[in-house]
């Protein structure tokens, strides 16, 4: 089954997080994982905006090491390119306006690729609304915390 990861399971495992054993076992119950090419963003956002709000004096070695974990953990990752596809689908349903704006792309990119490939996809993520919005379009979520 495909699973769709969104930024905070990965963002969990990179960061070390208290749920991360959790953030484990759903990446490797899946070997098909997909998300949207914003998520690398997000990700990378995360860990500048870590390193400059920290006051670890090893911080620059850090980055380099959570940068290699990150990339080695989205090389498992398939994605799909936010694209007017993608787009037209987040501006023609009203529901996903429930949602902040990145959450509205990650749940439109999943329903998206639902509707689309016909396979079934479950929503990884640890994020209470996106799961909660997940479900209103009727599909299965991983409340993995």
């Amino acid at each position: 089954m495909l699973a769709y990861f969104e930024t905070s399971v990965v963002l969990s495992i990179v960061f070390e997080e208290q749920s991360k054993d959790s953030a484990i076992a759903q990446w490797k119950k899946y070997p098909d994982k997909i998300t949207s090419n914003i998520t690398e963003v997000e990700c990378y956002n995360n860990l500048y905006k870590a390193k400059r709000i920290s006051s670890n004096p090893e911080k620059e070695s850090w980055l380099i090491e959570k940068k290699a974990e990150l990339a080695a953990l989205l090389g498992e990752v398939k994605y799909k390119v936010l694209d007017s596809e993608v787009i037209d689908l987040v501006k023609s349903n009203e529901h996903l306006a429930e949602n902040r704006t990145l959450d509205a792309i990650h749940v439109g990119t999943a329903y998206f690729l639902a509707v689309n490939i016909k396979e079934a996809i479950t929503m990884v993520s640890f994020d209470k609304e996106i799961n909660k919005s997940w479900q209103k379009l009727g599909f299965a979520a991983e409340n993995s915390i």
